[in-house]
């Protein structure tokens, strides 16, 4: 029997296909060129629509200050980030399960106090995908869901570092994803989520293991009678 020929990319040759017989680094520079010639191509119908936008924006009061100003947005609630700040410091809106950013409270400064080599490498890893990610693309969006509207933008770790601890691929950037608050924290409490990202980045070949699959829970029902 004849053996199947093993697909390479067709840039560089390399075995692992990630999209459109291209491996992940040059899908992800060709994908990179194309966002950035559609902006310079639609570069005025841009303009034009942020004009618009903020030509027909609805007048709302501050919850805080109690100052006019013009939203751009339905949910808008405050003239600025300073206010909407205040506004959580005094009411303690933003504290433990009701912040967005909450990781069941494993990221405090007394959790982080005791490894702090690790967690510096770590955050340090995070702020290098965050710098080269905003360096290659003409704004903050999420690698998953494509969202540019988020309160913030952070760097996950496909494979956590409790899994791979101080493996030499863990802060590669294959293995680092930019996100938005919600997909971050659903990649967190829903790791199934995570199989396909495995799989499409190559991190078995990366981290030349095979990494745990998540499956998902069955929920035994209890009937009361």
């Amino acid at each position: 029997m004849l053996e199947k020929s093993k697909k390479t990319c067709k840039n560089c040759n390399e075995e692992n296909i990630y999209k459109q017989g291209m491996c992940y680094s040059c899908f992800r520079e060709y994908a990179n060129i194309k966002l950035r010639e559609w902006h310079a191509k639609n570069k005025e119908k841009s303009k034009e629509y942020e004009k618009n936008r903020k030509d027909n924006c609805k007048e709302k009061i501050c919850k805080q200050c109690g100052e006019k100003f013009k939203a751009y947005r339905n949910f808008l609630e405050f003239c600025s980030r300073d206010c909407a700040y205040l506004y959580w410091k005094e009411n303690n809106l933003r504290k433990e399960k009701n912040n967005p950013a909450y990781r069941n409270g494993k990221y405090t400064k007394k959790s982080l106090s005791g490894n702090k080599k690790n967690t510096t490498e770590h955050l340090n890893a995070c702020r290098r995908y965050r710098t080269f990610f905003r360096k290659n693309n003409d704004y903050d969006y999420c690698e998953l869901c494509g969202t540019s509207n988020s309160p913030r933008f952070e760097t996950h770790h496909i494979v956590y570092a409790s899994e791979a601890p101080k493996h030499k691929e863990l802060h590669n950037f294959k293995n680092l994803i930019y996100l938005c608050i919600g997909c971050h924290n659903k990649l967190h409490s829903n790791k199934i989520l995570r199989n396909d990202l495995v799989k499409e980045r190559c991190l078995n070949e990366l981290f030349k293991r095979n990494l745990h699959i998540y499956e998902k829970k069955s929920v035994n029902k209890t009937i009361v009678s």
